[in-house]
């Protein structure tokens, strides 16, 4: 799989995939042939990429606190408002 197949696949950009494969958080190997050398990417690492990616996505702090506030039926961190004065 190349680079444009593996961004498809995976769902990240062209520069996040750069940068992953600059950390080696993904495996790849380098190809040489007639045009030059090429990047390949395995299929079933990229599963296993994009599937710890999923388990790992966190929802916005916004949402998590509105969670918890309808959880817990309370705003937490919140000052009584004051009036407003000139």
């Amino acid at each position: 799989m190349n680079k444009q197949e593996a961004r498809a696949f995976s769902g990240v950009s062209e520069r996040t995939l750069q940068n992953l494969m600059a950390q080696r958080k993904i495996g790849f190997r380098r190809e040489t042939g007639r045009s030059g050398q090429t990047v390949a990417f395995d299929r079933a690492e990229l599963e296993r990429f994009k599937a710890d990616r999923e388990k790992t996505v966190q929802q916005p702090a916004v949402q998590r606190m509105e969670k918890e506030e309808m959880q817990t039926g309370r705003v937490q961190n919140c000052r009584p408002l004051q009036p407003y004065r000139m």
